[in-house]
């Protein structure tokens, strides 16, 4: 099986949170990636100066993980969901959506904390821990 890290998950695991550590430890034995989507809300974090001391660990983080560009199977993934969640009245945030999408043409199951919000979205596969 292979895994996709959002961006709660790195965090976390920046912040040096026992059970996110364990938890990517444990993940470790298999494929593990994130999306370009993650890199960027992790790295918006950077341009506060309380969490600048986290980059290096991050630059050296993204050394052990692959990482998924959005391409166009994604984005007709991602319109798709987005017009079935808009017409029963579920939106949720478009970035959060290119990360499901980029996990399901992927075939990919999302490590996230935001499990709630993540399980509208159809054929979506979420790490249950």
């Amino acid at each position: 099986m292979s895994y996709l890290l959002d961006s709660d998950i790195i965090i976390f695991f920046l912040r040096n949170q026992t059970n996110t550590i364990n938890l990517v430890s444990k993940l470790s034995t298999q494929q593990i990636f994130t999306s370009v989507i993650c890199i960027g809300e992790v790295n918006q974090g950077f341009l506060y100066p309380k969490f600048k001391t986290y980059q290096k660990k991050f630059n050296q983080f993204l050394k052990n993980i692959k990482i998924k560009d959005v391409n166009q199977k994604i984005m007709i993934r991602f319109s798709k969901v987005r017009h079935e969640l808009k017409k029963r009245g579920q939106k949720i945030e478009d970035l959060d959506l290119i990360i499901a999408a980029t996990c399901i043409e992927n075939d990919l199951t999302l490590v996230t904390n935001n499990q709630k919000h993540f399980s509208r979205i159809p054929d979506l596969k979420i790490y249950q821990q």
